[in-house]
């Protein structure tokens, strides 16, 4: 005999069952004794006895069944209890003198009623805890934690009432973990929680929350977009449970920019505004301009609803606007004319072809500019890269004697004195002076091929492009929506539209991005037609060394133009590249404030070239390189030498090896620097045709 169902197999009524229907007796009793343990143990064996045509194998519907029977019962005790007060009370009217008070009433309460509802006050607390939910991933400890405080105020010790509760205030998977475990754990307590925390911590969780948030999606309806917001947000939290509560909301922020890249206007109202203390909070702001944003759509559906709502003229009473006929409409008229006569065109659409066809021309005048400035650029930066190669080879021979004598000498070790001289040089104030800015321009070729210049602005939070190239890469300005951007010199400009491209640089890395659309008065200067902003620079990981003045976009070094037409650039361009191909041992020692010499960078092997009469010959050349005949200016400055030596006859044989095959080697540095597109090609031709 089982002690938990020791009255129970007594009962007559129970015995003479048979034992399928005995099975079923105990779990009805079970399940009664589980929902209320203050019932009594005869109305709980005559209540599972009767209840038997009740039974059902589902455990949920069973407990739910129970649940009702214990109200009926319960509801049943006290109708017959108010019927036996009323008796009383009619009793006890007749002989109290209470009923003579103005506004009295007898009140009869049984002392064991009383009783029993405080007890019963005390023992529901663990009733009042909320159902563990095993789906959204939590750990279980943080609850069994909550239920043993409701234990010790409801004084339950006894370990199977513990395990029968945790069954009722758990999913089905947490009570069949516990029926299939073995005879001794299911009766233990202290063994059942220590398996369920190994089972439910939560590492399970984590994955399902992970996977979960790569293919969420935001739902966009105003009455569920907050509670979709919060959902992503309790995955995020889910899965980085591992982060502090300060970085828990910038990843909250971030899961819900990548989730409503879709949406621009969300998008760029939580990129704009990272000053929220909470996550909620960031959800009723998107969930409020949503509401906006749609009320505004609701008013232009109403009044195209109202405009089709208008009753239709017949069209008897209609004029053709067209032939003047009465009938039909200018869209319907046999006799219209083609699209070549601009007759019946209206004038707004006229207008705008035209000015459409302005701004065409506009890009070609700029495109063909920019392609000069280009090949002017790299003509000049290809004779000095030759020039510099034959000084090189000359300087070959002395410098390998060099490279021998400091090879020989031995290096000085650094010692105590040497760092106390470090020491010193760190703590001396070093003082620089502003000379003048140093803008970077780029070429770069659009996706139809043509090549433009293009300005990096670090300065600007989007990328722009003229509205006369945008026009040509297929932007439609009436299908577009205006805004407004910040340039670096805090001015805010108002742009036609966003507009999406494909860029490729010269070093062959291509670069999609969404260009602002501003119009050609703006950008400032003709030499360019675009602005790369921090944006693009951010993309694609550009380095900018103001030092070297080079910028490097994916780990390759990037083609700059120098637009600027001043005798010091191209001085500086032949030291710094003198420096760099000087094969000399590395110095340890640096003296920031030591000039270099000018002599010295001005010394050649075989001659020496005066400074004054340098100065002359690129004064010469930079007067006339704004012509096209690029060689015969350089031969005319040649010739202003007023002393020749051998390095001017070396220069001279230099320009005649350019002058037979300038053009051929030309083409090919075209081809290495990147331009690989039939069409970005033939914009390079025609300009090598005007050379020619």
């Amino acid at each position: 005999m089982d002690d938990r169902f020791g009255n129970l197999e007594l009962s007559p009524s129970y015995q003479a069952v048979s034992e399928s229907e005995k099975d079923k007796i105990r779990q009805i009793y079970t399940v009664l004794k589980t929902l209320d343990p203050l019932i009594r143990e005869d109305r709980a064996i005559l209540l599972a006895i009767d209840s038997l045509h009740f039974y059902t194998p589902n455990i949920e519907h069973l407990r739910r069944r129970c649940a009702q029977l214990i109200v009926l019962a319960a509801n049943q005790s006290k109708l017959t209890k108010r019927i036996d007060q009323a008796e009383r009370r009619a009793s006890i009217e007749e002989k109290s003198v209470v009923q003579y008070i103005p506004n009295s009433k007898i009140e009869i309460v049984e002392e064991s009623e009383r009783k029993e509802t405080q007890v019963r006050k005390k023992m529901n607390a663990w009733n009042s805890l909320e159902n563990f939910d095993t789906s959204k991933g939590e750990d279980i400890d943080h609850w069994l934690k909550k239920l043993e405080c409701c234990f010790e105020i409801d004084g339950l010790n006894e370990d199977v009432k513990k395990i029968a509760v945790i069954k009722l205030k758990t999913s089905k998977e947490i009570m069949e973990y516990i029926e299939n475990l073995d005879e001794n754990e299911r009766r233990d307590y202290q063994r059942v929680t220590t398996l369920l925390k190994e089972k439910y911590n939560g590492s399970i969780s984590i994955q399902n929350a992970q996977a979960q948030l790569r293919s969420y999606r935001i739902d966009i309806r105003e009455e569920k977009f907050y509670d979709s917001c919060i959902k992503l947000g309790d995955l995020v939290k889910v899965a980085y449970n591992y982060i502090g509560e300060k970085d828990m909301l910038k990843a909250q922020l971030g899961e819900l920019e990548k989730a409503l890249r879709f949406r621009e206007d969300l998008w760029s109202k939580l990129n704009n505004n990272p000053s929220y203390k909470s996550f909620q909070e960031a959800a009723r702001d998107l969930e409020s301009l949503l509401i906006v944003k749609n009320s505004m759509n609701k008013n232009k559906n109403k009044k195209f609803e109202k405009a089709a709502e208008r009753p239709k003229l017949e069209k008897v009473n209609v004029k053709c606007f067209n032939c003047g006929l009465v009938g039909h409409y200018a869209s319907n008229c046999p006799k219209k004319v083609s699209d070549d006569t601009e007759v019946n065109v209206p004038k707004q659409r006229r207008t705008f072809e035209a000015s459409e066809k302005e701004v065409k021309k506009l890009d070609d005048d700029k495109v063909s500019e920019q392609n000069k400035l280009i090949m002017d650029n790299l003509i000049r930066r290809e004779m000095y890269r030759r020039l510099i190669s034959e000084e090189k080879k000359d300087n070959k021979g002395n410098n390998e004697e060099k490279i021998e004598e400091n090879e020989s000498s031995e290096i000085p070790s650094v010692g105590e004195g040497n760092d106390r001289t470090m020491k010193v040089k760190e703590e001396e104030i070093l003082t620089f002076e502003v000379k003048g800015a140093f803008d970077f321009y780029v070429p770069v070729q659009c996706s139809d091929g043509n090549n433009i210049i293009a300005l990096v602005d670090t300065g600007a939070t989007k990328s722009c492009i003229a509205e006369s190239r945008a026009v040509k890469l297929g932007f439609n300005k009436r299908k577009a929506i205006p805004g407004k951007c910040m340039m670096m010199n805090g001015e805010i400009l108002e742009t036609l539209g966003t507009f999406s491209t494909k860029v490729m640089f010269h070093n062959l890395v291509y670069l999609e991005l969404k260009m602002n659309v501003v119009r050609d008065k703006d950008m400032g200067d003709n030499r360019y037609s675009a602005v790369l902003g921090s944006d693009a620079l951010l993309a694609c990981g550009a380095t900018i060394d103001y030092l070297n003045k080079r910028i490097e976009i994916g780990g390759r070094p990037l083609i700059t133009l120098n637009l600027d037409s001043t005798n010091e650039k191209p001085t500086g361009i032949i030291r710094r590249c003198k420096e760099e191909n000087r094969k000399t041992k590395n110095n340890l020692k640096v003296d920031l404030r030591k000039k270099p010499r000018e002599e010295e960078d001005l010394t050649f092997k075989r001659g020496k070239v005066y400074r004054d009469n340098k100065s002359e010959l690129f004064k010469n050349f930079h007067e006339e390189r704004g012509q096209v005949t690029y060689r015969c200016n350089w031969r005319n400055s040649l010739n202003n030498v007023s002393e020749p030596s051998k390095c001017y006859w070396k220069r001279r044989k230099f320009m005649n090896d350019f002058e037979e095959d300038g053009i051929n080697h030309f083409k090919s540095h075209i081809l290495e620097e990147g331009s690989t597109s039939s069409k970005g090609w033939r914009s390079n031709k025609i300009v090598l045709r005007k050379l020619q």
